[in-house]
């Protein structure tokens, strides 16, 4: 009984765009730029329901070759998910260079994946089982 009540109350996938990127210190303030342009656009993505969360990182103790800024964001399908990696991926900004990897640099890294939120309370459906 308890895994029928759990497929019932199970949420609907929420899938995550992860992008992280090498930036070479010099270009720290020129990442930073674009990575304000690309805030609006999220924030617009939020605004119009295409996106339902996002943000931006920086990593303070980074290793020599290793990301140092990133951002992610979220959506309730794939294909919304899709649809606004496809507006990052054609704005004008998108082969500014600190976005373009050096080759002496490894190449940024990008994800995604789906996740399922728990229920509201996952202790009381334990307890209750």
């Amino acid at each position: 009984m308890a895994q029928t009540q759990s497929a019932e109350n199970e949420k609907p996938p929420i899938y995550h765009y992860v992008s992280e990127w090498t930036v070479p210190r010099a270009m720290w303030a020129d990442y930073l730029k674009i990575e304000a342009a690309d805030t609006d656009a999220m924030k617009k993505g939020v605004a119009g329901s295409t996106l339902i969360a996002f943000g931006n990182f920086a990593v303070l103790n980074h290793q020599e070759n290793e990301p140092t800024h990133g951002t992610w964001f979220s959506a309730t399908s794939l294909a919304d998910l899709m649809k606004f990696l496809e507006g990052l991926r054609t704005a004008p900004n998108a082969t500014a260079p600190p976005l373009v990897v050096p080759p002496t640099l490894p190449k940024n890294q990008h994800a995604s994946f789906a996740s399922r939120w728990p229920t509201a309370n996952p202790v009381a459906e334990l307890e209750s089982s």
